[in-house]
This record gives structure tokens, C-alpha cells and sequence, in this order.
């Protein structure tokens, strides 16, 4: 965690440089700025409540593991506790400016997959999130949109629709968790062969 620091105009907290370690000691959550606004009435009662927090530029790691799963299903197991947050003064969380890397080093060479310019937000009183980003390094520009509602208050009720653009095509991806289902609709078919390719690996 680095260093704390308070603006007056508007009541604000701003942390800069924290991250958040994996087993092991490699960073999950790398987070270059936080701002936290302060609620105006919690202050005069010398109580510091945010009433909202933003990240900005920041590296989200994902690590697929021996067993295929993804280490981000422990990050959600882990918040499940913050939908007790809902009510009060707090109205969300959002994000802007972020990378999110996905690697598997189970095969040789290792694989990574980048979603740049990631942003977003989760409302809590809703559990809902909804981001975008767009991918790096593909063939031809590509931008994927996740909405999704009860990933911290119930993973096991979770419903979201992950949108994946390329061009003028669209792939749908529609998942509930409650159902243990999933289905997909669009061209995901008329991709270019150099995305294609690249999810598949």
C-alpha cells in the first residue's frame, strides 16, 4: 500500500500504488490510483464514509490453474461478504483505465490473453456489474462487454451475458449459474481465422 492522502474539495481519500498478492507473493490486483469521495454529513460527525470508489489504471492477473479452473472464482468466493455493503450512503464502485491478463501456463509455450482499456462498475444495492474492454494483440480489433448480476451476493444464483464484437459480427455468450447452463448466440462462425484462432488457444 502506498501512500494515503486527503483532498478537501471534495471530501475525498486517494491511495496510490496498492496491490493485492496471490499465494506465493505475485500480484493479483495491481492498482496504481483509488478515490474514495466522502459522504458530507458521516464528516461533520468526524466519521469517514466513501460513498463511492474509483480505480484507475490497474493490472488485473487471472492464473489458470492445474485443474483447468481460473483463480478469479476464489476472488469472487473471497468478496462474497461485500454485498453486506447495500444501503447507506454507498453507491458504487467503478473503474477506468485497466488491463486484465489471462495466462495458462499449463501448456508450452505459456499463453496470455490481454483485455485492454477495461472499464466498468458494480452497483451493490443491485449486485450487478457491467464492463468492456478491448483485446490486444488479436488479429483484428475485438471488444468484449460482461453484464452480470449476483456474483457477490450468490454465485451460486449468478446469471450474466459476456458480448464479444469483431467487426461488424457479434458472439453472444448467455450463462446462469442457478440453471448449470450456458448458450450461445450470433456469427461467432464468420470470426476472422487470427481470433478465432486466438480463443481457442
Amino acid at each position: 500500500i502506498g501512500q494515503l492522502a486527503m483532498g478537501y474539495f471534495p471530501p475525498a481519500l486517494r491511495l496510490n500504488q496498492v496491490a493485492a498478492m496471490k499465494e506465493g507473493g505475485n500480484p493479483a490486483l495491481e492498482i496504481e490510483s483509488a478515490t474514495a469521495p466522502l459522504d458530507w454529513p458521516s464528516l461533520f460527525k468526524l466519521k469517514f464514509i466513501p460513498t463511492s470508489v474509483l480505480l484507475s489504471h490497474w493490472k488485473l492477473t487471472l492464473t489458470r490453474k492445474p485443474d483447468g479452473h481460473w483463480d478469479v472464482a476464489e476472488w469472487f468466493s473471497g468478496l462474497s461478504g461485500t454485498s453486506s455493503i447495500q444501503g447507506g450512503v454507498f453507491r458504487d464502485v467503478r473503474w477506468k483505465d485497466g488491463d486484465i491478463h489471462a495466462i495458462d501456463p499449463s501448456v508450452s509455450p505459456a499463453q496470455e490473453l490481454v483485455l485492454g482499456s477495461v472499464e466498468g462498475g458494480w452497483d451493490p444495492k443491485e449486485d450487478s456489474i457491467t464492463t468492456s474492454g478491448t483485446f490486444v494483440g488479436l488479429g483484428s480489433p475485438a471488444r468484449a462487454t460482461l453484464t452480470a448480476k449476483g456474483l457477490l451476493a450468490s454465485a451460486a444464483s449468478s446469471s450474466g451475458d459476456l458480448q464479444l464484437v469483431n467487426g461488424d459480427d457479434t458472439c453472444a455468450v448467455r450463462i446462469s449459474q442457478q440453471a448449470s447452463s450456458w448458450s450461445m448466440v450470433g456469427k461467432s462462425t464468420k470470426w476472422s481465422l487470427a481470433n478465432a484462432l486466438a480463443f481457442a488457444r
